[in-house]
C-alpha cells in the first residue's frame, strides 16, 4: 500500500527544553562532561540530543555550565590514559616525549590537560618555551582555518564495468538524469545505483545530469546549522583568558562563509560516494583518455532557490574537482554536440519558479519558448528540459523542434509544477538518425520499497507483524498498531517493539534491516529514514513481457494532401524493423464529403464515400499483407507450407499477421446522417483482400486446408469510438478514442485527459492532427502512457485558414515492457518525415495512383 500521506519522523527530534524543571537544568550545569549531560537529557525525555543542540540551548539561556570550563581534550582521555599522562607530566620527560605518547594533541592542549588534572611539570630536559612565552594571537583567517570538520572516511564510488557488446552497437545512446536532490527527504541512494546499472547495461556513450542535483533548501539549512556549530566553537575557545588572548572574535559573516565552505566540501564528497562510475569497455580505455563514461552536469542558477539553490553550482564545481568523469556545464542551460551525427542538443533548466499546473508540458514549453526568443545562436536539433519530473516526448511538427522532458531520480515528496514521474530516460540515435526515447519508471519500485525490509534474525512473530504493519501503513503510534494487529495486546506490542528500536543512534550497517525510530513529538514508530535514503536497494523486475505497437490516425483516404506513398512504403518497414505486433487505426480512415470537400478540391473529384472506404481498405490491406509476407518468410525458415499440419499452419499464419485494431472517426461518421453504416465497406474489402491474397499463396504452395476467415477475423478488430478497449496478450489494456473536439494550446492537455480512461494503461487518441506522447503514474493502474497520433496528411486548408501551426505528420511507435499489468519501460518514436511535399491535383488519376503504389486490388471490388 502506498504511503502517500505519511509524515516520517526525523532522526533528531526537538528536545522539550522549556518543559525541564529549574532543578534539572541546574543539575545539568553542574555536570563535568558532555556524555553525562546528553545521557541525563535522554533519560529525562526519551531522546538523546546532539551536543550542538545542547550547547546552543545553554548559550540561548545565558547559562554557563561546568562543562564549558572543562578542557575538552582531557575528556577524550580514559582513566588509564589520564594516569599515564600524570606520570609523564610529573617526570623529567620532555614535551616532545609527551607529544609522541599522545599524538594529535597540540602543546597548548597538553597544558590544558595538566590544568584539568591538577598536575605540575617535573624537571625538564629541554626548555619548554612554548608554555613560558606569551601566547601569540591568531588572525581571523588563521582562527577560521583551525576550525575544521571532524575527519570522516568517505566511500569510493562504486565502479560499474560496461560489457563490450553494449558499446559496439552502432546506435548512440545518451542517459538522461535529473532531480537527484541530495538532502531532500525523497533522495534515494538505491535509485541512483539502479539508474547507473541500467545506463551501463544500455551501453550509453554519455550522461546528462540536468538540474536539481542538490536540494537548495536543505543545503541552506546545513549551512545554518554549521554556522551555529562554528559560533559555539569560537565562543568555547574564547571562554578563558588565554583563549581570548589567542583567538579573535569572529564576525557572523566570516563564520557563515566558513560554514558554507565546509558544507560544500562535505556534500560534494558525499555525493561523489553515492553516484557510481561507469567504466567503458576495456578496449575503449585508451591511454590519456578518461576511462569512465562522462557525466555532463548542470545546475539551476543560484538565483533560484527552488532547486539547486545558492550553493548548487559551488557543490558541482567541488564535485568536478573530486571526479574527472564529471563535466560541469553552464547553470541554467547549455549545448552538447553529438559528433557521430553532427547533432546539437539544447539543455535547459529553469531560471525562475513556475506556477503549479496540471499539465506536464506547460513548464517545459515555457522554458523553450523563452529561450528561443532570447538566444541569438542557431536553434538546436532537439531540446532537453528538466527538472520537472515529467515524461514527455514531443516530436517535431507543430513545434519546430522536438523536445524531451525527463523524470526525477528520487521519491517525489512535493509538487512544484506537475511532477509525477520518477526514473531515468535514454535518448537513442540510430544510424539513420531516427530518435528513440526510452523511459524507465521507478514509481512502482518506490511504492513497494519497504517490502525489501526484513526483520533481523531471531525476531519473534509479533515483531515480524509489527514490521509488516508499519511497512504497509507507514509511521504508526502504539494505539493504531494495536488496532491493526488484532489479537495482540498493547502491553505485548510495547514490549516487543522496544527490541526493534535502534538504541545506538547510529546508522544501521545491515543491508536489509534499518531499525525502528521513535518520534517523541508524534509518538509514532517508523523505519530509520536516513537508512532508507542511503542504504535501501531496489531490484529491477525480471521476465518483463513486451508489447510493440504502431499508432496512426486521420489517414483521410481521398484527400489530395495525404501521403499515400509514405503509408504504403514506410509502415511495413517500420513494423518489420521494430517488431510491431499491433497496428492501431484511430479513426478518420476516409476524407469524407462534408463541408463541400469535393467541390473545394480537397478530395479527388468524383470519389464518393464507398470509393473512399474501398481506397482506405486497399491501402491498409497492402500494408498488412506486405508485413505479413515478410514476417512469414522469417518465421517459417526453410519449412514448406505443404509439410505443415493444419494446426501448425494456422498458428504460423496467426503469428505472422499483425493484429489490426481500428475505430471510427468523425469524418467516417458523417455518412451516418445519410443512413449508412460507417466503415462497413472498409471492413468487408479489407478482410476479403487479405483473404484472397493469402489464399493464392496457400494454393501455390499446396498448403493444407484451414479456416482462413477465422484467422483473419481474430486479427482484425473493430471497436466503437466511444467504448473501444483492446486487451493485449500481456494483460495491458489499450483504449482508443477519436474525440470530436479541437486541439488545445497546451500540448499534452488532450493526451492527459485521455490518460487512464476505461481502466486502460495505454490511451491512444487522434483527431487533432497533433502528436504528443506523455506518461503518468497512478496508484491503481501504475505507469500509464498516452499516445496522441498526428495525421497522414501534410496539411489541410481548414487548419491553415484557422492559423493553426501546421500539423504533426506520421505514425507513433510504442514498445512497453510490463509485469503483472504494470508498465516498467515505455519506448517511443515518431516517424514524421513525409515523402509528399506538394498536394496532388483533385483531377489526379486515382486509379493510376493505386497502380503506381502497387495496392492490392480485386476486380469485383473496383467501383466503376
Amino acid at each position: 500500500m502506498a504511503r502517500s500521506n505519511r509524515k516520517t519522523p526525523k532522526r533528531n527530534p526537538r528536545i522539550p527544553w522549556s518543559s525541564f524543571s529549574k532543578k534539572f537544568v541546574d543539575r545539568l550545569c553542574r555536570m563535568a562532561t558532555q556524555d553525562e549531560i546528553l545521557d541525563a537529557v535522554a533519560k529525562e525525555c526519551g531522546t538523546r540530543p546532539t551536543w550542538n543542540t545542547t550547547s546552543a540551548y545553554f548559550s540561548r539561556s545565558g547559562l554557563k555550565p561546568k562543562v564549558f570550563e572543562v578542557l575538552h581534550v582531557a575528556d577524550r582521555l580514559d582513566g588509564k590514559q589520564q594516569e599515564n599522562f600524570r606520570k609523564l607530566w610529573t617526570s623529567d620527560a620532555s614535551i616532545s616525549d609527551v607529544e609522541e605518547v599522545f599524538p594529535g594533541i597540540k602543546r597548548d592542549d597538553l597544558r590544558r590537560i595538566a590544568q584539568r588534572l591538577k598536575v605540575k611539570r617535573g624537571s625538564r630536559k629541554e626548555q619548554d618555551t612554548a608554555f613560558d612565552e606569551v601566547i601569540s594571537p591568531l588572525s581571523p583567517e588563521e582562527a577560521l582555518a583551525e576550525m575544521t570538520l571532524p575527519e570522516r572516511e568517505w566511500d569510493d564510488p562504486l565502479q560499474l564495468e560496461m560489457m563490450p557488446g553494449a558499446w559496439a552497437d552502432r546506435a548512440v545512446r545518451i542517459g538522461l538524469m535529473s532531480g537527484i536532490a541530495y538532502g531532500n527527504d525523497g533522495m534515494r541512494g538505491g535509485l541512483i545505483n539502479l539508474a547507473m546499472e541500467l545506463l551501463r547495461d544500455e551501453g550509453i556513450r554519455l550522461i546528462i545530469n540536468n538540474a536539481h542535483v542538490v536540494d537548495g533548501k536543505s543545503v541552506v539549512g546545513q549551512v545554518a546549522e554549521r554556522t551555529v556549530e562554528l559560533r559555539e566553537e569560537s565562543r568555547g575557545r574564547r571562554a578563558t583568558r588565554a583563549g581570548r588572548e589567542r583567538y579573535p572574535a569572529l564576525t557572523q559573516a566570516s563564520l557563515r562563509d566558513k560554514a558554507a565552505e565546509d558544507v560544500v566540501q562535505a556534500v560534494a564528497r558525499d555525493l561523489s560516494s553515492l553516484i557510481p562510475q561507469i567504466l567503458r569497455p576495456l578496449p575503449m580505455r585508451e591511454k590519456g583518455r578518461i576511462p569512465f563514461v562522462k557525466m555532463y552536469t548542470l545546475t539551476t542558477p543560484d538565483t533560484l532557490s527552488l532547486y539547486d539553490g545558492k550553493y548548487g553550482e559551488s557543490i558541482a564545481e567541488e564535485l568536478q574537482h573530486i571526479r574527472d568523469d564529471i563535466i560541469l556545464y553552464g547553470a541554467g542551460g547549455d549545448w552538447i554536440y553529438i559528433r557521430d551525427f553532427d547533432i546539437k542538443i539544447g539543455i535547459l533548466n529553469p531560471s525562475r519558479s513556475r506556477l503549479p499546473g496540471k499539465y506536464q508540458s506547460t513548464a517545459g514549453e515555457k522554458e523553450i519558448d523563452e529561450k528561443e526568443r532570447q538566444t541569438s545562436q542557431d536553434f538546436p536539433d532537439l531540446w532537453i528540459v528538466n527538472p520537472f519530473a515529467a515524461a514527455v516526448f514531443q516530436p517535431a511538427g507543430i513545434r519546430a523542434r522536438p523536445y524531451i522532458m525527463g523524470p526525477a531520480l528520487r521519491r517525489l515528496e512535493e509538487v512544484h509544477t506537475a511532477e509525477n514521474q520518477a526514473g531515468i530516460m535514454i535518448l537513442e540515435y540510430r544510424p539513420n538518425r531516427q530518435k528513440i526515447v526510452r523511459n524507465y519508471s521507478f514509481r512502482d519500485l518506490i511504492r513497494a520499497e519497504l517490502k525489501t525490509i526484513v526483520t533481523p534474525r531471531g525476531a519473534t512473530k509479533t515483531q515480524k507483524r509489527i514490521v509488516a504493519t508499519i511497512g504497509e501503513h507507514g509511521a504508526l503510534p502504539i494505539g493504531t498498531l494495536e488496532d491493526r494487529m488484532p489479537g495482540v495486546s498493547r502491553a505485548t506490542i510495547e514490549r516487543e517493539i522496544s527490541g526493534l528500536v535502534s538504541s545506538t543512534g547510529k546508522l544501521s550497517t545491515r543491508k536489509t534491516w534499518p531499525g525502528l525510530v521513535f518520534d517523541s513529538r508524534s509518538k509514532r514508530y517508523y523505519f530509520d529514514d536516513e537508512w532508507i535514503q542511503r542504504k535501501l536497494r531496489y531490484r529491477w523486475p525480471k521476465d518483463l513481457v513486451s508489447d510493440r505497437m504502431l499508432f496512426f490516425g486521420c489517414l483521410h483516404a481521398g484527400y489530395t494532401t495525404t501521403d499515400y506513398e509514405h503509408f504504403v512504403k514506410e509502415y511495413p518497414r517500420i513494423m518489420l524493423e521494430y517488431g510491431v505486433d499491433h497496428l492501431f487505426g484511430l479513426g478518420d480512415m476516409i476524407a469524407g464529403l462534408k463541408h463541400g470537400l469535393a467541390c473545394s478540391g480537397e478530395v479527388f473529384g468524383g470519389m464518393n464515400y464507398t470509393e473512399q472506404e474501398v481506397f482506405a481498405a486497399e491501402l491498409v490491406a497492402t500494408v498488412l499483407f506486405k508485413t505479413f509476407r515478410a514476417r512469414l518468410e522469417v518465421k517459417r525458415g526453410k519449412k514448406s507450407l505443404s509439410d505443415l499440419s493444419s494446426e501448425e499452419l494456422s498458428n504460423l499464419l496467426s503469428d505472422s499477421l499483425v493484429h489490426f485494431h481500428y475505430i471510427h472517426g468523425n469524418h467516417d461518421l458523417w455518412q451516418e446522417y445519410d443512413g449508412q453504416i460507417p466503415l462497413q465497406q472498409f471492413n468487408d474489402v479489407l478482410v476479403r483482400l487479405l483473404h484472397d491474397e493469402t489464399l493464392k499463396m496457400l494454393i501455390e504452395e499446396r498448403a493444407p486446408a484451414i479456416d482462413l476467415f477465422e484467422i483473419l477475423a481474430s486479427k482484425t478488430s473493430f471497436y466503437s469510438d466511444f467504448a473501444g478497449v483492446a486487451e493485449l496478450p500481456s494483460g495491458i489494456r489499450v483504449s482508443m478514442q477519436h474525440p470530436q473536439m479541437g486541439r488545445a494550446q497546451t500540448t499534452t492537455l488532450r493526451a492527459q485527459h485521455a490518460m487512464g480512461t476505461r481502466g486502460a494503461q495505454i490511451s491512444a487518441l487522434a483527431n487533432f492532427h497533433a502528436s504528443a506522447t506523455v506518461a503518468q503514474w497512478t496508484s491503481d493502474l501504475g505507469q500509464c502512457v498516452a499516445m496522441q497520433a498526428g495525421t497522414q496528411v501534410i496539411y489541410t486548408r481548414f487548419e491553415r485558414r484557422k492559423m493553426k501551426k501546421e500539423v504533426d505528420f506520421g505514425p507513433l511507435y510504442l514498445h512497453v515492457q510490463s509485469k503483472g499489468g504494470r508498465i516498467y519501460i515505455d519506448e517511443r518514436a515518431a516517424f514524421n518525415e513525409s515523402i509528399l511535399k506538394v498536394a496532388l491535383n483533385k483531377k489526379h488519376d486515382s486509379e493510376g495512383l493505386k497502380r503506381k503504389l502497387g495496392l492490392l486490388r480485386h476486380p469485383d471490388l473496383i467501383v466503376r
